[in-house]
């Protein structure tokens, strides 16, 4: 029977940072192109590339004096990364659509004379209450 390694929790062991390092060295096919475009030294690159395949258990890129060839996996990688990333510009929207609702001035219109001064004294409780944040007005 053959044995299987088993795999790491890669939400505990991978960043972020891998995903755009794979999708720029696929990109690049070069580990000198891509520390260029990084910002950091083709060592780093180098390093945290083979961190990745440790991590993985497995070889993203065959390398050889042509460049870097991206091994079938790392298709599924590059897949799973952008998925990632497309979730995190959702989470951002969705974090900045919460705070801009919780912005501006609110006017309160009353119908019922009866209500008027329960309400005003409700909110004026609430613009006293310290736990509130600070109004612009």
């Amino acid at each position: 029977m053959m044995k299987v390694a088993k795999l790491p929790d890669l939400r505990i062991h991978m960043k972020l940072r891998h995903f755009r390092l794979v999708e720029m060295l696929v990109a690049t096919k070069s580990i000198r192109l891509a520390a260029e475009r990084l910002n950091i030294t083709p060592a780093a690159v180098s390093k945290s590339c083979l961190e990745l395949e440790n991590i993985l258990g497995m070889k993203l890129f065959v390398r050889n004096k042509g460049g870097l060839i991206p091994d079938p996996i790392c298709e599924r990688f590059i897949i799973a990364g952008r998925r990632i990333d497309s979730e995190l510009k959702n989470l951002t929207a969705d974090i900045m659509l919460y705070e801009e609702s919780f912005h501006g001035n609110v006017k309160i219109g009353f119908q019922a004379t009866l209500l008027q001064d329960p309400i005003v004294r409700s909110v004026a409780k609430i613009k006293k209450d310290p736990s509130w944040p600070e109004s612009d007005a």
